[in-house]
């Protein structure tokens, strides 16, 4: 992972015989990962991970989610995962008109088809939420 700082983006470099993709990163978010770049992260230089132990070894997934699942106890979210995050994401791009393309490269699916599943969910609660304003 190699974050772009001109460009405010962060590239993902291939994986076996996936593609790597590059993600569009907001100011916020550009910011925070430079701040973690610069002050939080050891200073290992031959990583090509973002996140690393003080080793230099890359985080392990099941410690990430631990770590997670902590905060979102903290905040008082209830039986949330990680990838949650993943569809909330693609579901609220995809509801403010986000183009479905853009949407399914970013988020590294390999048929667009798998991103038109999330339009049935923005589907469900547009209609519920246009029940309870009496629209329908």
């Amino acid at each position: 992972m190699q974050v772009e700082k001109e460009t405010g983006s962060l590239s993902i470099p291939k994986k076996s015989s996936k593609d790597g993709r590059t993600i569009p990163l907001n100011k916020a978010v550009v910011e925070a990962v430079k701040k973690y770049l610069d002050q939080e992260r050891p200073k290992i230089d031959d990583s090509r991970h973002l996140f690393i132990t003080k080793t230099g070894k890359p985080l392990l997934v099941r410690n990430i989610r631990s770590t997670m699942e902590r905060y979102f106890k903290l905040a008082g979210v209830e039986k949330a995962k990680v990838n949650d995050l993943r569809h909330t994401f693609v579901a609220h791009h995809l509801s403010q008109g986000t183009n479905l393309l853009f949407i399914s490269k970013i988020a590294g699916h390999k048929r667009i088809s798998t991103t038109e599943r999330y339009l049935q969910y923005i589907e469900r609660v547009e209609i519920e939420e246009k029940t309870e304003l009496g629209v329908l």
